[in-house]
């Protein structure tokens, strides 16, 4: 299904000033890249039961690095940002349509086993940023995924963001803020999360729903 979709690697850089200008460049993601991607997810990996929680992070989620290699199987909807100098990885977005998710071992997963759409409905499982990275570039990334997005399909993108018994309250207004809204909600044992979404439009279509349904 993916074949129809030909978008070569992104290369661009996005100028950035701290102590000397940066290039940072796009590009997509490949199964090489899954250590580099698992250890990124693990530095900002939160549960309830710790002392302190932070204000962003992937709540609860018990992923191994074969569950990163099943997810870039086929990664030509997940990017990564690094600096072009370093190759320092710098922010990602993992993301797959749903025809693959049947592939993917979800045994351990709340939400996955929830969701019911087209197809090609657009999965985001993961958006990572390094923390200290100035708030824009989340935004600019955003925006360069999403045009790959809309290159491969006109279904839209959904994702998952946990709200009890931790908010992630800047995920949240991040996804509010880019044009996703909210479509319902999945519960497990003291556990809940929102599932966000937003449809990809084009001149001359009459309905913005997603084809998305949630047990």
């Amino acid at each position: 299904m993916l074949d129809k979709f030909k978008n070569p690697n992104i290369i661009l850089f996005l100028p950035w000033r701290k102590s000397s200008d940066v290039s940072m460049i796009t590009r997509n993601l490949s199964v090489e890249d899954a250590e580099k991607i698992h250890d990124a997810f693990r530095s900002v990996s939160i549960n309830r039961n710790q002392e302190r929680m932070p204000d962003y992070g992937f709540f609860e989620y018990p992923l191994s690095l074969d569950d990163f290699k099943a997810r870039l199987y086929d990664s030509r909807l997940s990017i990564a940002l690094e600096d072009g100098k370093r190759r320092e990885l710098l922010a990602y977005v993992l993301a797959y349509p749903f025809w693959q998710i049947p592939d993917l071992d979800t045994k351990n997963d709340l939400v996955l086993p929830r969701l019911k759409g087209h197809p090609e409905l657009v999965y985001v499982d993961q958006f990572f940023m390094k923390p200290g990275l100035p708030a824009f570039i989340a935004g600019r990334l955003v925006d360069i995924w999403t045009t790959l997005a809309q290159g491969y399909t006109r279904q839209g993108t959904v994702c998952a963001i946990p709200q009890n018994p931790w908010k992630n309250i800047p995920s949240t207004r991040f996804a509010i803020d880019r044009g996703f809204s909210r479509q319902g909600v999945v519960k497990g044992k003291n556990i809940e999360f929102a599932i966000f979404g937003k449809p990809f439009w084009e001149l001359g279509d009459k309905t913005s729903n997603l084809s998305l349904s949630i047990k």
